[in-house]
């Protein structure tokens, strides 16, 4: 066996490839046979762009994959949220200290003090309309507070609170905090 280039003509459709052939078959004819159907003589497909199946498979798979990303953000949606509660229910720690700095007592730490209400409005819009619970005693001096707020992502599959009170404490918790918070304890759980 002898190893043969292809004559110009045949060059053009193959492109550089070489062919063994064998001594006896000399023929473009045998020599097409022996080509991939893609390269063969008369077979030659012009470049037509993608096919409608080829572009539809293409959407579908980018559909797929959006939804997956789309469904991924819903969580961390909801944990951004949560963590600018958080942060505005810092900022009401803060000011109630600064109320009490200022009066002596926390009898003014309430949604609709001038400091405050900008930070629990902020809190209702996050939290889709529910306002912090801020507990005090307000028919004496109000030396406690305690305040809380439901978030929006789940903890292990139960519900999650931030709660802030008198004593420094703040924190997470799944235990619900309207049961020592509120009345006469005013603390978080």
């Amino acid at each position: 066996m002898k190893e043969k280039r292809f004559t110009p003509h045949i060059k053009d459709y193959v492109r550089g490839f070489t062919l063994i052939e064998h001594e006896h078959s000399k023929s473009a004819k045998k020599i097409n046979l022996l080509l991939p159907p893609s390269l063969r003589l008369g077979s030659v497909r012009r470049n037509e762009g993608f096919t409608l199946i080829e572009l539809l498979v293409v959407i579908a798979i980018i559909g797929l994959l959006a939804s997956i990303v789309l469904v991924s953000l819903g969580g961390a949606r909801n944990r951004a949220k949560d963590a600018r509660v958080i942060a505005e229910m810092s900022q009401i720690r803060a000011t109630a200290e600064m109320i009490y700095s200022s009066d002596g007592d926390y009898d003014n730490v309430v949604c609709t003090q001038a400091d405050m209400a900008p930070l629990c409005d902020d809190i209702k819009a996050q939290t889709g309309g529910t306002l912090p619970t801020i507990a005090r005693n307000p028919a004496t001096s109000a030396l406690k507070y305690c305040a809380y707020v439901k978030l929006i992502a789940l903890k292990d599959t139960l519900a999650n609170y931030y709660c802030v009170d008198s004593t420094g404490v703040a924190k997470e918790t799944t235990t619900n905090p309207s049961g020592t918070c509120p009345g006469t304890l005013y603390v978080c759980p």
